[in-house]
């Protein structure tokens, strides 16, 4: 029977991959590596700016492991979603620390990368010719929510990665990809089970987070004509069908379906069979070609720029009646500001969250059992330019160390953590799209660039 195995070496990339991971997936030999290293997990601002949440450090690491397992192999390696957000000028980040390795290790390779940031021009071309559709939670769209996106990427499926390969690509660096795409292109472009390769991929896709062993390590996959098969890749875990099945949860509303760019996955019967103590087979699943190709788009937009203080406090009293400290608070700070500053309430906001009390309610704030020792409270101030949300935090620091409760009360002393006590924590972003552009082909959205690397000369 045709098989195809895949190691997936870590949940994302620059995470750290343990050395006997690395040794039990060589003696493995899987037929592709791949490996995610992007989200939106870390909210919009990293695609708001274009930069990359994790460090060149731990990129240059992992990406020397993977490099080096892939030269030993002969094997492609596929990296998905570069630098975090997948931007065009984060995939060419990634593409040098390839080359830098590359060069220091003597490697030899035939490179790929693949772009997926979207203009805006190109968007508002969709958009215009009814090719945008929403996707939930349905978020509003108009011409100039698309034309403030400060960076638009687009999500790509296995077609791009599946070219790339049957151009002789040995090493792949891809702009935004479902995570699925990464693992499930190779066994697709083999002629394998869908369903197999689909489900496999989405088992995978987040490395050890469908064994039992949460220490790292990844896991290896194999694809064959009616299913696949997975075990970790760390001698130390196990695969079940409860942690097998179990990761169909994860970032996923619909646990028996998942839909990706070109079809719709189903597992609802899908079979989860033990074979040894740590390796589990499934089948059943379905996969279930699309009529029309999507690709997904994400999109930041600046709301300003922000600026926060913090005090804590321990006063039994001003814990007690902290919603009344709050809202004369804010109705003196927002008064101040516009007086001050000749600003309106629509240009700026204040936003106060304490901590230790409801900073992180998961949806209505529950009633209060409990009356907490201490509590700190963080002091939010937005506004349109730096200079301005600065401003605002400065004019506002005495009040909000030493705000009584009433005018009668004597003045507090809360204590503030850190000097200056104004911290500048820079723009602002929103996702702003949610939604898939109806395309023909990736080839009108994407562009690849191949490249010869080779030895210390490269």
């Amino acid at each position: 029977m045709a098989r195809c195995t895949i190691w997936s070496p870590a949940g994302v990339l620059a995470t750290g991959i343990p050395r006997d991971s690395v040794d039990y997936a060589l003696k493995c030999k899987p037929d592709v590596i791949a490996i995610d290293a992007g989200s939106t997990d870390a909210g919009p601002y990293y695609l708001g700016t274009a930069s990359t949440y994790r460090p060149k450090s731990a990129v240059k690491k992992d990406m020397k492991i993977l490099l080096e397992a892939r030269n030993t192999l002969g094997v492609p390696l596929i990296i998905g979603s570069c630098g975090t957000c997948g931007s065009d000028a984060m995939v060419d980040f990634y593409k040098d620390v390839c080359l830098e390795i590359a060069k220091e290790c003597a490697l030899a390779f035939k490179l790929a990368v693949i772009y997926s940031e979207q203009s805006r021009e190109t968007v508002l071309e969709y958009f215009r010719a009814n090719r945008v559709q929403p996707l939930r939670p349905i978020l509003p769209l108009d011409e100039p929510t698309i034309a403030s996106c400060e960076h638009i990427v687009g999500v790509i499926g296995i077609e791009p990665i599946v070219e790339a390969i049957r151009q002789g690509a040995e090493v792949i660096l891809t702009g935004r990809a479902t995570d699925t795409a990464l693992f499930a292109a190779v066994p697709v472009m083999r002629g394998l089970s869908k369903a197999g390769a689909w489900h496999g991929a989405k088992t995978v896709e987040c490395g050890a987070l469908c064994t039992d062993f949460s220490g790292g390590g990844g896991a290896i996959f194999t694809v064959d004509e009616t299913g696949f098969e997975v075990e970790p890749s760390s001698p130390r875990g196990k695969c079940t069908p409860y942690t097998v099945s179990a990761h169909m949860l994860y970032e996923n509303s619909n646990p028996f379906q998942l839909t990706e760019p070109g079809g719709v996955l189903k597992v609802d019967r899908a079979r989860y069979v033990a074979m040894s103590d740590r390796r589990v087979r499934v089948e059943g699943s379905e996969f279930i070609e699309a009529g029309q190709l999507t690709m997904k788009l994400e999109g930041a937009v600046c709301k300003g720029h922000r600026s926060m203080m913090m005090v804590g406090i321990r006063s039994p009293k001003y814990i007690l009646n902290i919603d009344l400290w709050q809202e004369n608070f804010l109705h003196f700070a927002h008064r101040r500001v516009e007086r001050d500053l000749g600003l309106t309430r629509e240009q700026f906001h204040l936003e106060v969250r304490r901590f230790g009390l409801d900073a992180v309610p998961l949806s209505a704030v529950p009633p209060r059992v409990s009356q907490p020792d201490e509590i700190a409270v963080m002091l939010l101030i937005t506004a349109p330019s730096h200079e301005t949300s600065l401003e605002i935090a400065q004019i506002l620091t005495t009040a909000f160390f030493h705000f009584p409760l009433d005018r009668n009360d004597e003045v507090p002393s809360f204590a503030f953590p850190f000097t200056p006590s104004q911290v500048d924590i820079g723009p602002v972003y929103e996702f702003a799209l949610n939604h898939v552009m109806l395309i023909d082909s990736f080839d009108e959205v994407t562009r690849t660039e191949y490249m010869e690397v080779g030895g210390p000369t490269s």
